[in-house]
């Protein structure tokens, strides 16, 4: 039996033809459909994004600090903002401003030692050294509080008319000059009695009332600088070795060891030894 040549390609007929043809239709119908569909979706996705960002200038009208964005920053990049303007320096502000008015009943009971502060006049004569404290808890300044006792102590009306002399130190003191609250000062002093209203000499501790520092006494009337001064010299003259003293006569001034803050006993108000 011998092999037949080969012959012609079949053609396929008119009716497979026709299938392929609306199969590649379909094919290219759906290619199109695809692209316009992921087209559509690109454009929904930077029209969201662009929605949902803010812009450069919105985040600076809304916030302090504004955030650069962009793919090179790996981490976002803060810049200030441009409605920030430098701070100015604080004005100094007056002494009605930095004294307080108010004061606790009863502070922390631990004290914050006040920096050293520099005032002429406090050096030579029998020396004796002292730190500064506030109560913690309580509004007044500590270094306006020093610089307060400084003033008293080295002043040449103070008890450098006594032949002594007073540095004020940072730790290990000869006196420690404290500012405490009402109820603090009874405990420190105790036992003598001050009942929240005056202030003391307990051991190496000159105790000084808030209260008093604050409100002054009757006998002074308007002239808180004055009590204030006659407080400082009063106390520390106790951790001088001073005791109390009376009235020497009517009309005379006013011994600064006489209880001056509970009355005057015929004397005139004076605040220095």
């Amino acid at each position: 039996m011998t092999q037949s040549e080969p012959g012609p390609p079949r053609r396929p007929g008119p009716d497979v033809a026709g299938r392929h043809r609306v199969s590649r239709a379909r094919t290219v119908r759906r290619g199109r459909a695809a692209a316009l569909a992921g087209s559509l979706l690109v454009t929904l996705v930077v029209v969201v994004l662009s929605a949902v960002r803010p812009s450069p200038e919105e985040r600076v009208a809304t916030e302090d600090t504004a955030t650069t964005w962009g793919a090179e920053a790996a981490l976002p990049t803060v810049t200030p903002s441009a409605s920030a303007s430098p701070r100015s320096p604080r004005p100094a502000r007056t002494a009605d401003e930095v004294e307080p008015t108010t004061f606790p009943q009863a502070g922390a009971g631990t004290f914050r030692t006040a920096p050293v502060v520099d005032v002429a006049g406090s050096g030579g004569g029998r020396d004796r050294t002292y730190t500064v404290e506030v109560e913690k808890g309580l509004l007044q300044d500590r270094e306006t509080f020093a610089r307060d006792v400084a003033r008293v102590l080295g002043h040449e009306r103070g008890w450098r008319t006594d032949g002594w002399s007073f540095t004020q130190v940072a730790r290990d003191p000869d006196v420690r000059v404290m500012l405490a609250s009402p109820d603090t000062v009874d405990r420190l002093c105790a036992p003598l009695l001050t009942r929240g209203e005056v202030s003391c000499r307990s051991g190496d501790r000159v105790v000084l009332n808030v209260k008093r520092w604050v409100r002054g006494v009757t006998y002074y009337g308007d002239d808180l600088s004055g009590y204030r001064t006659y407080l400082v010299n009063h106390e520390v003259g106790h951790a001088l070795g001073k005791y109390h003293v009376g009235c020497p006569a009517p009309g005379a001034k006013a011994p600064v060891m006489l209880q001056q803050s509970k009355g005057l006993q015929g004397c005139v108000k004076n605040p220095w030894p």
